[in-house]
């Protein structure tokens, strides 16, 4: 017994230890970073947890052309393993400056959570982002917002290089600027009524700690599941598979299915020439119902193809 008690005892000095150690290690190093500025730091949560507090914190890109602030930051973590952790973005407003431009993020209860795999090179076991309603502000004006959303991307156990990923936007609408842009009829709806997508993404190799300060790993493949975007009397739903090479020059298909696509085209901002009209059309009467478009978007040898008709060359699909 008394040994028990001797080993408890000395067990728990030393974990005591360990998280006064990393609670001021993470203070000293969100005080002492250059491209970033808080207030103050609290660290609080012991002895299970290790939960960190910034007040008024303050980032800037090493470019400098992005900088974000806002009014705290919380960061959660098991204190047996701080790479698990959550960030919980804050309800008020989240302000981010590009390139000398303003804009003003209100989420509720947001949050980014990551794990991490305790092996050498720290693989990216899993992240994921998720948010209630939402609006971005900018130009003194609404010019996106939406009910929630949510992505994921989740490491395939038994193959490390692949991660499955899904991704949701509800109730996604646009300002009267972005409406006005691109000519959304007066009658439609306020948001979309559909917009997610899932699939696979298979990496060169595993995401890692080794990409933080160099280039990300070269993607391989990429399955779409299923993509689908629903708005007012319109539709486009995208699934497929696309090959990779290590050039970043894709080889696949993707079937591509568009209700009401006229209202669509009608959307687009840039003038077209008469002969994009015609081609449409075409398209469209090859499946034998004009008002639809199910074709086939291929990748060969470098070009795009939609149906029989080359859209021109891809340029390479590399991360940066």
């Amino acid at each position: 017994m008394r040994r028990l008690i001797w080993v408890t005892g000395v067990f728990a000095l030393i974990w005591t230890g360990a998280w006064f150690a990393a609670a001021f290690l993470i203070r000293e190093s969100l005080e002492n970073t250059e491209s970033v500025a808080v207030e103050a730091v609290e660290v609080s949560g012991f002895p299970l947890a290790l939960n960190i507090r910034m007040d008024s914190p303050r980032f800037a890109a090493p470019s400098g052309q992005i900088n974000l602030d806002t009014q705290e930051l919380t960061i959660t973590s098991p204190a047996w393993w701080p790479l698990n952790a959550t960030l919980r973005l804050p309800s008020d407003m989240l302000r981010v400056t590009h390139t000398g431009q303003r804009f003003e993020l209100l989420t509720m209860n947001a949050s980014v959570g990551s794990k991490i795999r305790p092996t050498a090179a720290l693989e990216l076991s899993s992240v994921a982002l998720q948010s209630g309603e939402w609006t971005l502000n900018g130009f003194e004006q609404r010019l996106v917002g939406g009910a929630a959303i949510g992505f994921a991307l989740q490491q395939v156990d038994q193959r490390p290089t692949q991660y499955d990923w899904v991704g949701n936007l509800d109730a996604l609408s646009l300002g009267p600027t972005l409406r006005a842009l691109i000519n959304v009829p007066a009658d439609w709806p306020s948001a979309l009524s559909a917009m997610a997508a899932q699939g696979t993404i298979r990496f060169e190799e595993p995401l890692s700690r080794h990409h933080l300060d160099g280039p990300p790993p070269k993607p391989r493949a990429l399955v779409i599941e299923k993509a689908q975007a629903v708005w007012g009397s319109s539709e486009v739903e995208l699934e497929g598979k696309i090959e990779i090479d290590a050039r970043g020059v894709p080889e696949g298909d993707l079937s591509l299915f568009v209700k009401n696509w006229r209202a669509l085209y009608l959307m687009i901002p840039v003038p077209l020439p008469v002969q994009a009209e015609i081609m449409l059309n075409a398209l469209a009467n090859i499946g034998g119902n004009p008002e639809t478009m199910d074709l086939t978007l291929s990748f060969r040898d470098g070009v795009a193809f939609l149906g029989p008709i080359a859209l021109g060359p891809v340029p390479p699909l590399v991360m940066r």
